[in-house]
């Protein structure tokens, strides 16, 4: 019989398995990992802090708009750093009282929104004045009571958006203020010498600037006559304004009263006087003066009448009588030889001043019969259209 191998034998007994590896288990060390955690909760909130204390002694504005408009350029600057801003006994009050459906119409986005554009800018000034400048900000609208306030405070009417600039060191007088006063006012209560003072308080360091004055505004024919705003003008006027009010000195302005009509053709105020309370906002003192009285002086070897040195300025407003040769020669004394001579001057077309006429062709002035607008009774006469483009540098 033959013999069989081991090799070839068969099995039908299933293999063994290898006994599983048993894995030692770590316990989780819960306190170095809290520690570790609670460490760097420590490190990021030392860091914020860190950061916004650098960020508030060091920080900087970056003006990312179009054409910088919201960063402040340097002569306003140097402004804002003069002593007469910094060494102040309080600060000075810019109040916007900003009605905002009235800016409604126009485009709404970054540079064009006109309330929020406000609000920046003059923030930026507040930034800049290191606690010289306090703002507060009203909206007419839904504070009806603080708008009462503000209007028997400045004696001015809300129907329109305005700035108020109030740069006052005092608003009651302070006890050398009020003996002055009565020493020149004897006859005069004290509670009228009060009024007066707080009335000349307010006309020489109070600024009301409309809040259209910010903006040149213009409609697009092409699209739906889409109100947008053609360029902002806002930083030149807060900004004078702004020193108008802290200097509070007003301007001299003269005005030839006998040369001129004192009423008016067509009832109300007359020019004069129109003109006169729009100088009043603006800190300009319109003072009536007659050429026939001004007094003789001696001017290379000439006897002349002059303007008064202090004029800041001279107005003609309305003539309705033409000047003599001396009163012309008086007139070129001051434009000629004054460096800081200004006039006004307004004319009415149907007048005939030949003597003036030809003394202004002379000076460069030719004036002629147009105008732009005039009045046919309660008619508004537009005679002529004025576009403003953008993108003009205009002075």
């Amino acid at each position: 019989m033959p013999s069989t191998s081991d090799a070839g034998k068969t099995s039908s007994e299933p293999p063994q398995q290898e006994a599983p590896t048993k894995t030692k288990i770590h316990s989780i060390r819960r306190y170095s990992i809290g520690t570790i955690m609670l460490v760097q909760i420590f490190a990021i909130v030392v860091l914020l802090v860190a950061v916004n204390i650098v960020a508030f002694n060091y920080g900087k504005q970056i003006d990312l708009t179009r054409q910088n408009s919201v960063e402040l350029s340097k002569p306003t600057l140097e402004n804002l750093k003069d002593e007469s801003v910094t060494k102040r006994d309080n600060p000075i009050r810019i109040i916007a009282v900003i009605n905002h459906n009235e800016f409604a119409k126009y485009q709404q986005d970054s540079q064009e929104n006109v309330v929020e554009h406000t609000r920046t800018r003059l923030q930026e000034y507040a930034d800049k004045s290191n606690g010289a400048i306090d703002l507060e900000f009203v909206n007419p609208i839904i504070e009806p009571g603080r708008t009462q306030e503000l209007s028997e405070m400045y004696d001015h009417t809300f129907t329109k958006s305005v700035l108020i600039i109030d740069a006052r060191h005092y608003i009651e007088p302070s006890k050398e203020n009020f003996d002055r006063i009565k020493a020149l006012n004897p006859d005069s209560s004290n509670e009228k010498i009060i009024a007066t003072y707080k009335e000349a308080n307010r006309a020489r360091h109070v600024r009301l600037l409309p809040i259209n004055d910010l903006f040149y505004g213009d409609v697009d024919k092409f699209y739906n006559n889409k109100h947008f705003v053609s360029a902002w003008k806002d930083e030149a006027e807060i900004t004078t304004n702004l020193m108008r009010a802290i200097e509070g000195k007003p301007k001299k302005v003269y005005f030839l009263y006998d040369k001129c009509r004192l009423d008016s053709k067509i009832g109300g105020k007359a020019p004069w006087e129109y003109i006169r309370s729009v100088y009043q906002g603006q800190n300009i003192q319109l003072e009536k003066i007659s050429l026939a009285n001004l007094a003789e002086t001696v001017v290379n070897g000439q006897k002349m009448k002059r303007i008064p040195q202090d004029a800041d300025g001279i107005a003609i407003i309305s003539p309705s009588v033409d000047f003599t040769s001396d009163e012309l020669l008086t007139l070129k004394d001051y434009w000629e030889v004054r460096m800081s001579s200004s006039v006004l001057i307004t004319l009415d077309p149907e007048v005939h001043l030949p003597m003036l006429n030809s003394y202004l062709w002379k000076s460069g002035i030719r004036p002629r019969k147009d105008r732009i607008i005039s009045k046919d009774g309660e008619q508004t006469l537009v005679n002529a259209e004025v576009e403003i483009l953008q993108g003009r540098e205009v002075n």
